[in-house]
């Protein structure tokens, strides 16, 4: 789980709790709901940075930002 920000032709910033395994595959899907349309992509995470950031709650959280480099589509 996630969410992608920067988007841009050849790839995004994924945003997760979650590590991923350097040049790993990653499937995405993104959900319009005001349209119902749904879009899959496949990248691989191309670089990463950990962040930890604060939680409302006032918890510490670990945060990967991975490059994602889209496959497919091109």
């Amino acid at each position: 789980r996630g969410y992608l920000t920067n988007i841009s032709q050849s790839g995004a910033l994924l945003k997760t709790i979650d590590p991923i395994a350097h040049h790993r595959p990653i499937r995405m899907m993104i959900e319009d709901k005001n349209t119902n349309i749904c879009i899959a992509l496949v990248g691989r995470a191309v670089r990463c940075e950990n962040k930890i950031e604060a939680t409302d709650d006032g918890d510490d959280v670990t945060i990967y930002r991975y490059g994602i480099e889209f496959q497919f589509p091109r």
